[in-house]
């Protein structure tokens, strides 16, 4: 990439500088080396990026934004600010305004990074596309994954998240998507809002972000969609089961590969699918829908569908040694995800066993949440629980009290009090789902059990 310094100070609204230097990256990181680079120092909860300045000086940058100008600062050019986020946001949006690429935003409850994934594995069959990796779905992530944008690319699929209400609406002002997806709405970042219905309408600001022309792709089965419906002023596509979706199927064979017979506008037909459990069809359709939005056949699409890659920590199948089998799905837990993994553990042939911990973001509401939960357990065929962390507890009450016996519920203040327990207890031909709220780290877990059991 590359932008002037007047470029800069005209996305952000200052006056043209004297200095007319070429940066030709961008760093929030000043750990990273990155020649002539644009540092932000971004004040964050644990850090102040206005300390890093001379570190971020020696590893390349030439200019820094930032919100206060520090005593003894490094030989560059300082561009001050009142907010280096927004700044970082603002310059993003010009700097992608250089491009016309399709771009489609991606937001929900549950699912957006499967469907993310999915999406933008679906359009490689007729565009050069750009993917926000990792976790860049946030006011940081979003726009570095902007500053990737080249003339070769065709489409952006972005993955957005939020902690409360307008983040969406800021993610789409500096993204400009032509097309949004909604996979669904649900009991998540309950935290943040008093209701549901309120996680509706903050999820609904990328639809009306959306120009006139655009495209709304929206879950037809999800109980907000008339909600949804109504805040969009552009086209929508419809995904779901229902047979009234724009978009839908019908499983036909659970194998290695799903066969499913899929109806669509541009065509229907058998097709085979590379998903792991039945709720990926949902986000399946979404992503046949935006791909069909972004001008792809019914042929195209039918094509990629049998080589989609899974999302590492989602649903991820580890084998270990002695047929013990490992579901990794350890990067989130909602009530929705939670549902689903039950229900996925539910069709394996073996000892179920289930290691759930805390649900994160949910409220005042969480304890009455996850008690709630813990009947899914006794309705997955769970042989044996281990709940981690203290909000966990509850959901092993709520199992118990639904008819789950006592005896093979156990609860742990952590993963490593978990660990010892755990290892002793697996067994040949074991089924082992492990999830929970990201903070709580239990990738870890899973590490160390493969270690373990790694010859």
């Amino acid at each position: 990439m590359q932008l002037t310094l007047k470029e800069i100070y005209k996305a952000i609204g200052k006056e043209e500088p004297k200095d007319d230097l070429v940066v030709k990256g961008i760093s929030t990181d000043s750990r990273i080396p990155q020649r002539d680079s644009l540092f932000f120092a971004i004040k964050g909860e644990r850090f102040d990026g206005h300390n890093f300045l001379w570190e971020a000086y020696k590893n390349g940058c030439i200019s820094a934004v930032v919100q206060y100008i520090p005593p003894s600062p490094p030989p560059i050019h300082l561009i001050e600010v009142a907010d280096t986020l927004w700044a970082l946001g603002k310059i993003a949006a010009y700097y992608r305004e250089k491009f016309n690429p399709i771009c489609i935003g991606v937001t929900g409850s549950t699912g957006k990074t499967t469907t993310k994934e999915m999406l933008a594995h679906i359009l490689r069959a007729k565009h050069n596309v750009l993917k926000s990796e990792r976790n860049y779905n946030n006011e940081i992530g979003i726009p570095l994954t902007l500053f990737q944008l080249r003339e070769h690319h065709s489409a952006v699929v972005l993955e957005m998240a939020m902690r409360g209400k307008g983040q969406i609406a800021w993610l789409a002002e500096i993204s400009k998507p032509q097309i949004g997806i909604i996979t669904n709405i649900g009991p998540a970042h309950l935290e943040f809002f008093q209701s549901i219905s309120e996680i509706a309408e903050a999820k609904a600001e990328l639809l009306r972000a959306l120009p006139p022309d655009g495209y709304a792709i929206l879950n037809m089965d999800n109980e907000f969609y008339p909600l949804l419906r109504s805040q969009a002023k552009c086209n929508i596509l419809t995904f779901g089961l229902s047979p009234k979706a724009d978009v839908t199927c019908e499983v036909l064979k659970r194998e290695e590969l799903y066969s499913l017979e899929l109806r669509t506008p541009k065509g229907k037909g058998i097709v085979k699918a590379a998903i792991e459990a039945e709720h990926d069809i949902y986000n399946l359709l979404a992503a046949v829908c935006a791909s069909i939005c972004a001008g792809l056949s019914f042929e195209e699409i039918s094509q990629q569908l049998p080589t989609i890659p899974r999302p590492p920590m989602r649903l991820e199948l580890i084998q270990l040694p002695n047929h013990i089998l490992l579901i990794n799905d350890t990067y989130n837990s909602n009530p929705l995800s939670l549902k689903s993994a039950l229900e996925y553990l539910k069709d394996k042939e073996g000892r179920r066993i289930a290691v759930l911990g805390d649900m994160l973001e949910l409220g005042p509401e969480s304890d009455r949440i996850h008690y709630e939960a813990g009947k899914w357990v006794k309705d997955a065929r769970v042989d044996i629980l281990i709940t981690i962390g203290e909000k966990a507890r509850h959901l092993k009450d709520g199992a118990i009290a639904s008819g789950f016996s006592p005896d093979k519920a156990f609860s742990f203040s952590s993963r490593d009090e978990a660990f010892p327990y755990l290892r002793e207890l697996l067994q040949e031909g074991d089924m082992v789902l492990v999830k929970a709220s990201r903070k709580l780290e239990l990738d870890k877990l899973v590490e160390e059990l493969k270690r373990c059991y790694t010859f």
